[in-house]
Formats: structure tokens, C-alpha cells, sequence
């Protein structure tokens, strides 16, 4: 998972050598169908779309944007691409077949990257 994150994340190159076009990876991961949100999120600015097999999110983590890629698997199997910040990070979960977790793992990611990201 974090392979293919890295694939993404370097726009295609793999050990500084390009192995999927630069131009498929920015297509795959554009946002081509945009997902209504509650208004009070769309009012502040925050977004969230689907590219070819890859969510896009912007949201608001203080004062900062944070804007992701986002890889999702069954179960909450998630590599997340954080371009600004140059980091992939992969969570993986074992709620097969159930959306019932605590947790998700996008809360994961909020709750204990984003702050760790924030305070550089």
C-alpha cells in the first residue's frame, strides 16, 4: 500500500525512474465528480471529490488547509497522500464488511498525523 502511495505521491516515478506517465497519475487523481457536503463544512471551503479510484479531500485543521489524496480499501485500508507536507501514510483496519468502527481511519489520521503536521 505504501508502495502505491509512494507511486502517486512521486507523479509516476519509481527509484528515480519513470514508470507510469506523469500525465495519468495527475488525471487519476483530479477530482472529475465533486460530493456535496453539510453547508456549514461547504461554507468553509471544505471539499470532497473522486478522481479515478482516489478521493480528494480540503478541510480546515485549524487555521491551515490541509488538502488529500486518499486511497480506500475495505475494512478502512487507507493510504493517504499529503502532498504539501511530502507524506504518505498508510492505516489499516480489520472492520471488514461493517462501517460500525469507533474510529475511522480518516479520524485516525486527523486525530494523530494532522496535529503532528500542524506544529512543524
Amino acid at each position: 500500500m505504501a508502495k502505491i502511495g509512494l507511486l502517486l505521491a512521486s507523479k509516476g516515478k519509481w527509484r528515480g525512474r519513470q514508470i507510469l506517465s506523469p500525465d495519468l497519475i495527475a488525471d487519476a487523481v483530479t477530482e472529475h465528480v465533486g460530493i456535496p457536503l453539510e453547508p456549514e463544512a461547504a461554507a468553509m471551503g471544505d471539499r470532497q471529490g473522486y478522481g479515478y479510484q482516489a478521493w480528494r479531500f480540503s478541510y480546515l485543521a485549524g487555521s491551515k488547509r490541509v488538502q488529500l489524496i486518499e486511497l480506500s480499501g475495505n475494512g478502512g485500508q487507507k493510504v493517504y497522500i499529503d502532498e504539501a507536507n511530502q507524506l504518505v501514510a498508510v492505516i489499516t483496519a480489520g472492520d471488514y464488511d461493517r462501517r460500525n468502527l469507533q474510529k475511522s481511519s480518516m479520524d485516525i489520521y486527523i486525530d494523530l498525523v494532522q496535529p503532528a503536521l500542524v506544529s512543524r
